[in-house]
């Protein structure tokens, strides 16, 4: 399948546009304000550089034999606050959950859900922040899009980034459609100032599992996308990231979704970050 690449460069914007955006990824600062720090059990303290090398007691997590920079395999009798700096729980319209009717790895996953009515730019997320002086990053995960109409329309599902507060460089993968898919690059300047490129992606596979990895090395200039062991992309990046090295963040889940959408659930399990 050719891979298309678009590129844009954009001068500074109005906060409130770049963060409900519909046609990019909001920067990683953006739905972390009302979050729950250490939420699902967790204290204010559990989270940053200690969560991130907080490994659950799952059997995935367990069975890999390294100790990665974040693992969760959604099976340990902890809660998500002592693995994710910050857990956005189901509120009953929208939110995280842990979901023991389904999994990749038994016996759990996670459902990121999104309900009507919701508000506008509704995350259903978790994220981790890894600090240190970092310039590459691998995020694997297993996902489920359970039936098309449970992700019927444009959903940002996972995203990985380095330096901080408005000052970053991420790249984010996005279910355009149940026919198509892409993954962004994304640099957010201080002055609200952005560059983006993206590239199309085959589409994933509906009603079962699928295995995703995402390369992102700023240092090398590489973005590599994995599915099912399956290289879909494989390219030099487009943009220059001027925050790196610097801390780097993950978060997957449903990200910004517009008010008076449809409802959407997305599955997640085994989710592997290594910051490098």
């Amino acid at each position: 399948m050719a891979t298309t690449r678009r590129i844009a460069l954009l001068g500074t914007i109005a906060a409130t546009a770049l963060a409900c955006s519909l046609t990019t990824i909001p920067d990683l600062t953006s739905g972390t304000g009302d979050g729950k720090d250490g939420a699902d059990g967790g204290g204010p303290g559990d989270g940053g550089a200690e969560a991130a090398i907080d490994a659950t007691a799952g059997g995935f997590c367990n069975g890999l034999g390294r100790q990665p920079s974040l693992c969760d395999d959604f099976d340990g009798l902890d809660a998500l606050g002592k693995r994710w700096s910050i857990v956005r729980p189901f509120d009953g319209t929208f939110g995280v959950a842990i979901d023991p009717s389904v999994s990749r790895s038994a016996p759990n996953s996670l459902l990121a859900r999104v309900e009507q009515p919701a508000p506008d730019c509704t995350y259903a997320t978790l994220e981790n922040s890894v600090p240190g002086a970092f310039t590459g990053t691998r995020l694997a995960y297993s996902v489920m899009i359970a039936s098309a109409n449970q992700l019927p329309g444009k959903s940002t599902i996972s995203a990985q980034s380095f330096g901080k507060g408005s000052s970053l460089c991420q790249a984010f993968l996005t279910v355009v459609s149940p026919t198509s898919m892409s993954i962004g690059e994304q640099i957010i300047h201080e002055d609200g100032g952005r560059e983006e490129a993206d590239y199309d992606l085959p589409a994933l596979p509906i009603g079962s599992w699928v295995s995703v990895v995402v390369d992102y090395d700023v240092m090398a200039k590489k973005l590599k996308v994995t599915v099912d062991e399956k290289n879909v992309l494989d390219v030099a990046t487009a943009l220059a990231c001027p925050y790196a090295p610097g801390d780097t963040s993950v978060r997957v889940g449903l990200f910004c979704e517009p008010k008076g959408g449809t409802s959407r659930r997305l599955h997640y399990d085994d989710v592997v970050f290594d910051a490098r």
